[in-house]
């Protein structure tokens, strides 16, 4: 996806690369302790997940099914299209932030609103394959978190927050939706790093939310542990 060099779309995101794996490198390593231990496919994703669990590796951003189980595929498939719709977004933000007119009624705007509901609908989905192949209940991850994941990892945070600069306001409004439910379906950490995301946004976010309305409040709520963010809220209040 474009990279980003604008300044209002600080601070970068980190990536904690010494603690977390790829997809790839993780569907790789569950297919060679297979063939390697002669597991099933419940077994081989078992003593994967042990295996990078002893090196304390983090294994919240990829799909814990296994590769080749008909679960695994849907839930590749799923991410693959989630991602597609992140790039095709992207494609309307330029290498420094800046939105590419939109107008009302065309089918640019039509292409943007349909990724952006798509967006929604994957995020809502219950369950994202993260369930080790039915082996503990403990790896079913709650709902949208691995595409909060993927929205983090692929930088589509910021597409959304480029996008909700747009003059088109029914894009302003569905990426605002967008976001406001990033925030709502996030887990406890990665709700710490969509904050510093918002935290650049919440400006723009004030001023197309009025003040008094439930848009307003539903903010205020989910900003409630970041206090720059709850401050600048209430003042708009």
């Amino acid at each position: 996806m474009t990279s980003r060099t604008s300044e209002n779309l600080t601070p970068r995101r980190r990536q904690r690369q010494n603690n977390s794996i790829s997809q790839s490198l993780y569907d790789e390593t569950v297919l060679e302790n297979q063939d390697i231990f002669e597991l099933s496919n419940a077994d081989a994703v078992l003593e994967t997940i042990n295996q990078f669990a002893s090196q304390n590796v983090s294994l919240d951003n990829v799909l814990t099914s296994h590769p080749h189980s008909d679960d695994g595929r849907k839930n590749r498939e799923d991410d693959r299209a989630f991602t597609n719709l992140l790039e095709t977004l992207d494609g309307f933000v330029s290498e420094s932030g800046e939105v590419a007119s939109i107008d009302e009624g065309g089918n640019d705007e039509t292409t943007c609103l349909n990724c952006l509901e798509k967006i929604r609908a994957s995020l809502e989905t219950k369950g994202d394959g993260n369930d080790g192949d039915k082996i503990s209940a403990n790896n079913v991850k709650r709902r949208g978190s691995h595409k909060i994941s993927l929205l983090l990892r692929t930088e589509g945070m910021y597409t959304l927050m480029s996008l909700s600069q747009t003059t088109n306001p029914a894009i302003q409004k569905s990426t605002f939706r967008t976001l406001v439910l990033t925030l709502l379906l996030s887990s406890k950490t990665q709700k710490r790093d969509v904050q510093n995301v918002l935290t650049n946004l919440i400006p723009t976010l004030l001023t197309i939310t009025p003040p008094d309305s439930s848009q307003l409040k539903l903010l205020a709520r989910l900003s409630a542990s970041h206090e720059g963010n709850k401050v600048a809220i209430m003042r708009h209040a």
